[in-house]
């Protein structure tokens, strides 16, 4: 991200400008600030679809992934107990999005995992993806799917 002055910031992707995002994305206080005023007692935190890292290498997608789930846990910690978090995981391996997610269920707390409704054009009822679903299933995960 780049920051654009005080409360904003543009999200960068192949060095083109993608989104420009308040600092409610990533502050804790001006987020529940702004909970109060349209009046949302809990709200999920989940990475934005672009930040899975699908399009890169797995484990350079498993390092930024990571990345982001600490920034989330942080923020969920910060929520006083108005935040509940969703990770990301680096599904074109199914090891390490394996592990990411006992991560981000057992170690951080999070109630379960955000993935995209396919990955390099892998579609996710594919039964190659069966593996990671039985596991979110078995660590009573929620997988929230982003076109």
């Amino acid at each position: 991200m780049v920051g654009d002055g005080d409360c904003h910031a543009t999200v960068v992707i192949d060095n083109k400008p993608y989104r420009t995002v308040s600092d409610a994305c990533w502050v804790a206080e001006r987020r529940l600030a702004e909970m109060d005023r349209a009046g949302v007692r809990l709200q999920v935190l989940s990475p934005m679809p672009e930040l899975f890292g699908y399009w890169i290498d797995a484990r350079p997608a498993n390092d930024l992934v990571r990345h982001v789930n600490d920034a989330i846990a942080a923020l969920v910690a910060e929520g006083n107990g108005r935040f509940v978090g969703l990770g990301g995981v680096a599904l074109q391996d199914l090891d390490l999005a394996i592990a990411e997610l006992h991560r981000l269920v057992d170690d951080l707390g999070f109630a379960g995992v955000e993935i995209g409704s396919n990955v390099n054009s892998t579609p996710i009822g594919d039964p190659r993806l069966h593996p990671f679903f039985a596991e979110a299933e078995a660590l009573g995960a929620s997988v929230l799917f982003t076109p």
